[in-house]
């Protein structure tokens, strides 16, 4: 799918926001972008560009207070899956964000202690184009820099292919080489 989306104020922190709920058992996310830890425009300079893998109920971040977490930035593809390599894979051009928790964003946004979050049968899965930075380059709070805001009434242009996979560890090059050319 194309997509094409124009912020209309700075309010914005992420732009073509897909996100779905899949079966618990593609609890393995693996992608081709920054990692392993979580990282965001204004956070990812330090991070390895490569093929990464985590475990959505074992993240690399979770945080004393539960908030959304463990985005990875510069993705050109995405994938979940269940032990078998079955599962569903995200192919973005020029790039996507993406993450995944099993839990749903009103789980994460209600406690204020990890222990609170209730256990769920699925996950969420959540693919952009874009996002805003985090900020905080201080101990209070500050907010991102200008230039890793979304800026209002600027058009931001994504593709992205969602596509089953099986057997994803085996077939993975294979499968990336022949679905990436098909996004120029």
């Amino acid at each position: 799918m194309a997509i094409s989306a124009t912020p209309m104020s700075d309010a914005y922190c992420r732009v073509s926001e897909c996100r779905c709920r899949c079966r618990v058992n593609f609890s393995t996310l693996s992608w081709f972008g920054r990692g392993p830890q979580e990282s965001y425009t204004d956070r990812k300079a330090g991070y390895a560009l490569g093929i990464h893998t985590e475990d959505v109920f074992h993240p690399v971040n979770m945080y004393v207070r539960p908030q959304e977490y463990g985005n990875k930035i510069d993705v050109r593809w995405a994938a979940w899956t269940n032990p078998q390599g079955t599962g569903l894979a995200a192919i973005g051009q020029p790039h996507l964000y993406a993450s995944a928790w099993p839990y749903t964003t009103a789980d994460l946004e209600a406690p204020w202690h990890p222990h609170a979050l209730p256990q769920r049968d699925t996950i969420t899965v959540n693919i952009d184009a874009e996002q805003m930075g985090i900020g905080a380059r201080n101990s209070w709070g500050a907010l991102p820099l200008a230039w890793y805001t979304l800026q209002p009434n600027r058009t931001y242009q994504w593709q992205v292919r969602l596509v089953p996979v099986v057997d994803f560890e085996k077939n993975r090059d294979s499968v990336m080489s022949r679905l990436l050319p098909d996004l120029q």
